[in-house]
């Protein structure tokens, strides 16, 4: 394991072994593996020579073991290479392949102990190699439809114990070409867009001559850019995002792994959200693009906030901050002075966690010239963040975290 530096991705850390020829001595050469983080902790599958055993461990964040190496199954008659590791935000499961379309589900806690007995999935036509994002309390598990050639991208929902929800290609074969190996996927929550990283092959090619694409949808699932990211035979791609960036880890067989870095366009979130009195931890997204050229069409949101509340948001033209609210507050001042506000509005809702507070920024600026920051130009960057009231809290109001974005033509 390596560690890399978020900003300078040339700088890594020396590399730190996880694993021991003393593991091994019972144990097959390790064949494949996968990785997930809970809890600051790194828990780690893999599969042996031969394919028919599973096993699961973790370290901790600086890749130190804790505990020993558990045993997912062992003599499978199915086989266990291109696993799944995934995680609910409580619960770790890994999931192989039960030809010729579904998976065998096996459920772990953080100590690594089994919960129940393993499951199959079901109805759900879908093939062995992909990825699984926990959101919304769904399973969203994206695999080609085959593999190889002919191959769409799938997407599956599954609720929270495995159990079939829906099916639909997302992209599909064109000409007979494949669209399959899809290990790499993310929800970017600020952007409400689905991040995809996969192989894809031209028909007439050789298995071995694919390349890897990377693709970006919205919440929805249309398909708003494709990248050709690689030459051919590359493989295995693997995403991780950190504030305005996406990066991906990608193979070449028997020459290296790499990293790429990308920015990502479209609002950042930043700082961070205070928790409300009675235990709200809203999200701050915008949704939309903010263009010069338009007089609506980019709305800024929070939610959850405690319903029945009176908010607005203000926002600034000088950059970030992070300064408490208030001595004993959660909530953190995001947006630099000078600032300027919207009207206030009630977040809806009852008495719970179910407000929400949203606006049409550009909308706002169009109807009030003359506000901070107007005329808007293209590149002119704008800190946003909301205010509610919360009567039991610390000056009786709370703040949610930062929204940064970036006026495009």
């Amino acid at each position: 394991m390596r560690k890399v530096n978020y900003s300078v991705i040339s700088q890594q850390s020396p590399p730190v072994q996880l694993t021991f020829d003393v593991d091994f001595a019972a144990i097959p050469n390790l064949t494949d593996h996968k990785t997930v983080i809970l809890n600051d902790q790194i828990y780690i599958s893999f599969s042996t020579q031969g394919d028919r055993d599973l096993f699961l461990f973790k370290t901790d964040i600086n890749g130190n073991r804790i505990g020993s190496i558990v045993t997912v199954v062992s003599g499978s008659a199915d086989p266990t290479n291109d696993m799944i590791l995934t995680t609910d935000g409580s619960y770790i499961y890994v999931l192989h392949f039960d030809p010729p379309s579904q998976h065998h589900v096996y459920k772990f806690n953080s100590n690594l102990n089994a919960v129940g007995s393993p499951i199959s999935t079901t109805t759900l036509m879908h093939n062995n190699i992909g990825h699984s994002v926990y959101r919304n309390s769904i399973f969203h598990l994206f695999t080609g439809s085959t593999f190889g050639f002919n191959s769409s991208l799938t997407h599956t929902k599954w609720n929270s114990s495995w159990g079939a929800i829906s099916s639909q290609n997302i992209l599909g074969s064109t000409g007979g070409d494949g669209n399959f190996f899809s290990t790499g996927a993310i929800f970017d929550s600020t952007n409400q867009r689905w991040y995809i990283a996969l192989n894809h092959i031209y028909a007439g090619q050789s298995i071995g001559q694919e390349h890897i694409d990377l693709l970006a949808y919205d919440s929805n699932f249309n398909l708003l850019e494709r990248k050709h990211v690689t030459t051919e035979n590359y493989t295995r791609p693997h995403l991780v995002q950190k504030g305005g960036h996406l990066y991906m880890t990608y193979d070449r067989p028997g020459v290296g792994v790499y990293l790429r870095r990308y920015q990502v366009s479209g609002p950042v979130a930043y700082c961070t959200a205070g928790t409300s009195s009675g235990g709200c931890v809203p999200e701050i997204s915008g949704l939309g693009t903010p263009s010069i050229a338009a007089s609506s069409g980019f709305n800024i949101s929070v939610a959850p906030v405690p319903g029945q509340k009176q908010g607005l948001f203000f926002y600034g033209t000088n950059g970030r901050m992070n300064t408490p609210w208030a001595t004993g507050s959660s909530s953190v001042l995001c947006v630099k002075s000078p600032t300027s506000r919207t009207q206030q509005q009630n977040s809806g809702g009852t008495s719970g966690c179910d407000g929400t507070l949203s606006i049409d920024w550009l909308s706002f600026i169009a109807s009030h010239p003359g506000l901070l920051g107007t005329p808007t130009t293209a590149g002119q960057v704008v800190d946003a963040q909301a205010w509610y009231r919360d009567p039991a809290a610390v000056k009786s109001t709370n703040l949610s975290a930062g929204l940064e974005f970036t006026m495009l033509p």
